[in-house]
């Protein structure tokens, strides 16, 4: 059964007080866990609230109800849900913009260094089939190391040959000078 009253004391620091029922003399025991909204009450408000008799503590208030911010909160509560979502809702729209071009610029950098990295006015443009060789000699490349190969015979691909030749000193893979390492064990022609 729901009664009605007034918070006619309230101690703020002890978080609970005393609610005297309409048209009775009897105070009612309140804990700040009594209230439904979890606003902070104040003396002088009207409350609704439900009776709980416990043996040991005696009448307490629970389940307490303003009614005079009631019609307020419900007022207040609701544009702030609204606000909040949609603010989160664009804050997570909005990174998720800033993310995808973050992605699609290093995709695009990336590839344009390997699509611009053969192609001079000397050269013809770079084809897929070129650039998957592009792609392969690069990550080849970057699996050797100049680790005192000096030959030919000690090179096991024309990519490894021309590893060494742009990157290890000593090398001697290239007897005519022309460029081309190893012609006739790995880059034959």
């Amino acid at each position: 059964m729901r009664y009605q009253g007034k918070l006619i004391k309230w101690i703020d620091d002890k978080g609970f007080g005393f609610i005297a029922e309409n048209g009775k003399t009897k105070q009612i025991f309140v804990h700040i866990s009594g209230f439904k909204n979890g606003q902070r009450p104040n003396v002088g408000d009207n409350v609704s609230f439900e009776i709980a008799d416990d043996i040991q503590k005696g009448l307490q208030a629970y389940n307490v109800i303003y009614l005079d911010r009631q019609s307020l909160s419900m007022k207040t509560k609701r544009p702030d849900k609204k606000i909040s979502t949609g603010r989160s809702s664009n804050q997570f729209g909005a990174f998720a913009k800033v993310f995808g071009l973050i992605l699609i610029g290093a995709f695009v950098f990336k590839n344009s260094d390997l699509l611009s990295s053969g192609n001079n006015n000397d050269e013809p443009a770079m084809t897929s089939a070129n650039h998957v060789n592009a792609v392969a000699e690069r990550v080849d490349n970057q699996s050797f190391q100049c680790a005192g190969k000096t030959k030919c015979s000690q090179m096991e691909s024309c990519e490894e040959a021309k590893f060494y030749l742009k990157r290890c000193p000593g090398t001697i893979t290239d007897g005519d000078g022309d460029g081309i390492p190893c012609e006739d064990q790995w880059c034959g022609h």
